[in-house]
């Protein structure tokens, strides 16, 4: 039997970030996941300006809502490349999902997007 999948759009097209010190995180609302067990984002950033821009997302997940812990299958901070599409996937074992944004340097500016599927656990 087939995977049930759920369209999840987690950063509408296109948002643009800024930040005037040196690094912010941004961080998505959190999303009850309990139904679902893993997920399949694409990630997409447009150009970098500012003062030496850096640029990531990051997937995490909590029992809590306060105590929050990278998703199984990434690797901590990934930036996906101008103008770049990725693809992320990533096991959810805990009921709380959000993403995490990072823009660092001075007077940093960036339009993203991030939008996918979650996989419904099986019965």
């Amino acid at each position: 039997m087939a995977q049930i999948v759920t369209p999840a759009v987690i950063i509408p097209r296109f948002t643009t970030l800024t930040h005037t010190g040196l690094a912010y995180q941004y961080f998505t609302l959190p999303v009850d996941v309990s139904a679902f067990d893993r997920g399949l984002i694409t990630g997409w950033r447009g150009v970098l300006s500012g003062t030496s821009p850096q640029f990531g997302f990051a997937f995490y997940e909590s029992i809590d809502r306060i105590t929050w812990h990278e998703c199984d299958g990434t690797s901590g901070l990934d930036d996906p490349g101008e103008a770049q599409e990725k693809p992320y996937s990533f096991l959810l074992s805990r009921r709380w999902f959000r993403m995490g944004i990072m823009l660092s340097g001075t007077g940093a500016m960036v339009t993203c997007w991030a939008q996918g599927f979650l996989m419904r656990r099986r019965p």
